[in-house]
């Protein structure tokens, strides 16, 4: 068994550690991870290309309404594609984490080049609640149910989640019959593997390999730790307070230094 985790963030978008740092971590503990970061695929790319751990290539793309997705693909050309066509077009200067692409449109996009969507913390804060949304009347309880319908899988657990938040995403998984995702959310070195599924496969697994796995949800165990939030929450307001100082101007290569 390989214990993967499918939700964690580097110094590409509002994480501490760099993804070589990350790949350090992993090989230590001998786990996977899909490098999920806020409209950036950097980090991603660049763990799957040294090729030295199992690596899912994926992003979390933050969309117009505020809801974020996570989105796996078999192989970094796909992310590559994706990212070219569907996030980098409508990134904002100033915010990290939200973009000018419509959760549907991005998960048609997503589909289309055969990707895996997974709704993220669906009880999070704010407009990253489905919640926040379905109360607003309109068609908005409609739009919601619209994209019920199209993701793949749920984030049933966030690492960074509170209690409530994470029984309630996963009674959203059982009444949808989707396939479940689990993360860290981790930000810091420390929290990245503290949640995550474990898959049939080993040290040698490749982004395909992690991929399918997942999209068939043959999912064995999850692996449910917590991390405190008042430990992640400097982090982010650090880093989320320099993007919006620097107008998106702090994203330049992030691997210079690797060997």
């Amino acid at each position: 068994m390989l214990l993967v985790d499918l939700h964690l963030h580097s110094n590409a978008s509002d994480g501490n550690p760099d993804p070589i740092a990350i790949e350090d971590h992993c090989l230590k503990n001998k786990i996977g991870v899909a490098l999920t970061d806020h409209n950036d695929i950097r980090g991603s790319v660049a763990l799957i290309e040294r090729n030295r751990i199992p690596c899912l290539a994926g992003i979390e793309v933050g969309t117009q309404e505020g809801l974020e997705l996570l989105v796996y693909f078999r192989s970094v050309e796909s992310l590559h594609e994706f990212y070219i066509r569907h996030v980098e077009p409508f990134l904002l200067d100033r915010f990290m984490v939200r973009s000018k692409i419509n959760c549907v449109a991005c998960l048609v996009a997503a589909k289309q080049l055969g990707g895996f969507v997974s709704l993220a913390h669906p009880y999070g804060f704010g407009r990253k609640s489905i919640n926040s949304h379905r109360g607003r009347g309109g068609g908005f309880k409609a739009y919601v149910e619209e994209i019920f319908l199209r993701v793949d899988g749920v984030e049933i657990f966030n690492g960074c989640g509170f209690g409530r938040s994470n029984r309630q995403a996963t009674e959203l998984q059982q009444r949808l019959q989707k396939r479940k995702t689990v993360g860290s959310d981790s930000h810091t070195i420390a929290s990245c593997g503290n949640a995550g599924v474990e898959i049939t496969g080993d040290l040698g697994s490749r982004s395909a390999k992690i991929f399918e796995e997942i999209y068939s949800g043959r999912i064995h165990q999850i692996k449910t730790k917590r991390t405190p939030f008042l430990v992640t929450l400097p982090v982010v307001a650090m880093r989320h307070s320099m993007f919006f100082l620097l107008k998106g101007n702090a994203r330049k290569p992030i691997l210079a230094a690797a060997t």
